[in-house]
């Protein structure tokens, strides 16, 4: 029985394709890995958590930020979008007692949030109370089309 001779290898072409999608699967990751604006302990990105709702006339955007001094945050609202700049600080002590666990986030954090309608990007106001940033924008509300009626 004589060897059975391939034109080509049985799974050359699966294998190229594997080794192609790799190499996009890494580009994608390595990009969204530098546009991280902070890495914090044990290279976790530190974001705030958030919960965006809307009224009748406004969006209504809440952010958690236990800890953090209302003087280290920036709020800017653009066309279509709320970005959350600012730092949450360490504070210092000397500690006496053993460490066992810490699970705390410091340093600068961002975060960028779509909108889901226009808005009035100046009319924005933001408050903070216990904790919770909350930031209130007026939508857009444009006067809609009006029919008109056709005369016989």
């Amino acid at each position: 029985m004589y060897p059975m001779r391939w034109e080509r290898q049985p799974f050359g072409d699966l294998m190229r394709e594997i080794g192609r999608l790799r190499e996009e699967v890494d580009r994608i990751v390595s990009g969204v890995i530098q546009q991280l604006p902070f890495v914090g302990r044990e290279g976790a990105a530190w974001q705030p958590s958030i919960e965006l709702y809307e009224t009748d006339r406004e969006v209504v955007l809440r952010a958690d930020l236990p800890g953090v001094d209302p003087k280290e945050l920036e709020v800017e609202v653009r066309e279509g979008e709320v970005i959350i700049r600012g730092q949450h600080r360490e504070e210092k002590e000397a500690r006496t007692e053993n460490y066992y666990h810490a699970e705390r986030r410091y340093g600068s954090f961002f975060r960028r949030v779509s909108l889901p309608v226009p808005v009035k990007a100046t009319e924005a106001k933001a408050s903070y109370k216990n904790g919770v940033l909350e930031v209130r924008v007026p939508k857009d509300i444009r006067e809609k089309g009006y029919r008109v009626p056709i005369e016989e």
